[in-house]
């Protein structure tokens, strides 16, 4: 059920429906809470709302379960801080 929970929500935030995906990701991590690729869609879901501390409590998550997330987490969070500005 988390893989279906996570490509769903990554086809939501393609047509910009954040909420919805996140919604999806935090029932994924309901049954899921160790998917780092759950975490790391729900960092970027958050950073797009501009909801930086949340994004960055999830993108760290992600990669602490899976190191190999790192580089991917570390660029959408450097993405995130310069859309902020």
């Amino acid at each position: 059920m988390p893989a279906v929970s996570n490509d769903y929500a990554v086809a939501l935030l393609r047509v910009n429906k954040v909420d919805r995906a996140i919604a999806e990701l935090l029932v994924g991590l309901k049954n899921d809470p160790e998917s780092p690729f759950l975490h790391k869609n729900l960092a970027s879901a958050y950073a797009r709302q501009g909801k930086f501390k949340q994004a960055l409590v999830h993108a760290r998550e992600a990669t602490r379960l899976d190191p190999a997330v790192r580089q991917n987490a570390r660029m959408m969070m450097l993405y995130s801080c310069a859309s902020a500005e």
